[in-house]
């Protein structure tokens, strides 16, 4: 990457605000799950968000807002923590979505742009299940090429939505993975990636909360990638592909541990593993 290139990405990530999406209660990962959310899993000595945390930072990011919903005190008083010991020079919010068994991804991030606060020129919404390396959102925040909306993709098969793209990288169509049959399974074709969890909005503040009003008003619940889904026959939407081994998306026990060896013996993670915050409540046990 030029140093111009480095310049222009810093530029965006620092007015960006990142929303994390830690509400849901990974029944996958139960008993991991039971009480902790899955943001708080320990991968590598560190928690999954503060890895997101530690990774925004890396790119510069400034502003952060976690949206908690199941085990939001734990959620709390990492967040809490953090604030106090300064070891991010991050503004990390934390806001409660109490409705999150019936709002879907969809209606947190709408719950985390409720507040003034958080207006923004660019949005990166993150999974709160996901392990990122910060070179993948250096890619997110280097392509830009026109569309609103970015995807973080990979074409390693993984047991994801389907994202089909046409060969100039604009998005045609997700397919939710409860929704692949005989007829929609992957075909290993060129023009079909899989997605990694992490998203960039770059439209206006307001006509990102006038499209969430308008698919939460239709179907309460909706996932942010169905959301997204709604506005690709508008050629709004792109991907950027990355190195898979740059993103994992936890959702199993199997995940989790591939996670762990991952982070345990690629050195590609050694860059970004300072000594965490202290561990409130003994998450990371």
């Amino acid at each position: 990457m030029s140093d111009g290139e480095l310049s222009r990405t810093a530029s965006v990530a620092q007015s960006a605000l990142a929303v994390v999406l830690a509400a849901g209660e990974g029944v996958r990962l139960r008993p991991y799950t039971a009480d902790l959310p899955k943001t708080l899993l320990n991968v590598g000595g560190m928690t999954l968000l503060q890895r997101q945390l530690a990774a925004l930072e890396a790119v510069g990011v400034r502003r952060v807002v976690v949206v908690a919903g199941h085990g939001w005190r734990h959620v709390k008083a990492l967040v809490d923590d953090v604030r106090g010991s300064r070891r991010y020079a991050l503004d990390v919010g934390l806001m409660i979505n109490e409705d999150y068994r019936s709002t879907g991804t969809g209606g947190s991030l709408r719950h985390a742009l409720a507040a003034p606060r958080y207006a923004a020129p660019e949005v990166v919404v993150i999974e709160g299940d996901v392990l990122l390396h910060p070179h993948a959102l250096e890619a997110l925040f280097t392509d830009c090429d026109g569309h609103d909306i970015r995807i973080l993709a990979s074409r390693q098969r993984l047991e994801s939505s389907v994202i089909k793209a046409d060969p100039v990288g604009t998005v045609k169509r997700i397919v939710h993975r409860s929704d692949l049959n005989s007829d929609l399974e992957p075909s290993g074709s060129a023009e079909e990636f899989y997605n990694l969890s992490c998203y960039r909005f770059s439209m206006p503040w307001t006509e990102l909360i006038q499209v969430l009003d308008r698919r939460l008003a239709s179907k309460p619940g909706v996932n942010v990638e169905r959301v997204i889904d709604s506005l690709c026959d508008e050629g709004r939407v792109g991907l950027t592909q990355v190195d898979p081994q740059w993103a994992f998306e936890v959702d199993t026990a199997a995940d989790l541990e591939a996670a762990r060896r991952h982070v345990d013996l690629n050195e590609k993670y050694s860059a970004y593993s300072a000594a965490p915050p202290s561990d409130p409540e003994g998450l990371s046990s």
